[in-house]
């Protein structure tokens, strides 16, 4: 059985909480941006600039998972010891 006051519950619990919220945040972000192209851009001889936001937020996405993973990891983490 594990514990409430297991460290990698709460690791977990704390973890998924600022990732998740921020997660959430991007894709409501990203998901509001193709409805705004669609307003902004109606005309269908207009569709590569659905391409190019398409391929450019999949690029975003990269990058920030790239700097996350390899390189500017230690700024998420807390500044306070568990």
């Amino acid at each position: 059985m594990i514990h409430d006051n297991d460290l990698t519950v709460r690791e977990f619990h704390f973890s998924s909480g600022i990732v998740g919220g921020q997660q959430q945040s991007l894709n409501a972000f990203f998901n509001l941006l193709s409805y705004a192209l669609g307003i902004v851009f109606p005309d269908p001889s207009q569709f590569h600039v659905y391409v190019a936001a398409g391929y450019g937020s999949v690029g975003i996405a990269m990058v920030l998972y790239g700097w996350g993973t390899y390189g500017g990891g230690a700024c998420w983490e807390p500044s306070h010891s568990i």
